[in-house]
């Protein structure tokens, strides 16, 4: 879908409740983190997604993460943040 995103390593995130309401900015205050559930004895069990914040996060307070898009997919940026970097891309 047009929602969905490339997190590398052959892995995608449809951007279903809870994901689909982080918006980008070029400051954010949450990442996503992508960990693996191991069992007792250190066998992969499955894959999962959290999101983390990078700071305190004050009531009413958008979350945001670094869409960090491929040039070839940039979009201009409306973040208005101090260090925008003007376009929805990588650093």
């Amino acid at each position: 879908s047009d929602t969905c995103m490339d997190l590398g390593d052959g892995m995608t995130l449809e951007a279903f409740a809870p994901f689909r309401f982080l918006n980008h900015s070029c400051e954010p205050n949450c990442e996503l983190v992508v960990m693996d559930e191991l069992d007792d004895e250190d066998r992969f069990q499955r894959r999962y997604m959290s999101i983390y914040t990078l700071r305190t996060i004050l009531p009413g307070e958008e979350l945001t993460i670094d869409y960090a898009w491929c040039a070839e997919a940039a979009i201009k940026c409306r973040c208005r943040a101090a260090s925008c970097r003007g376009w929805v891309v990588a650093k």
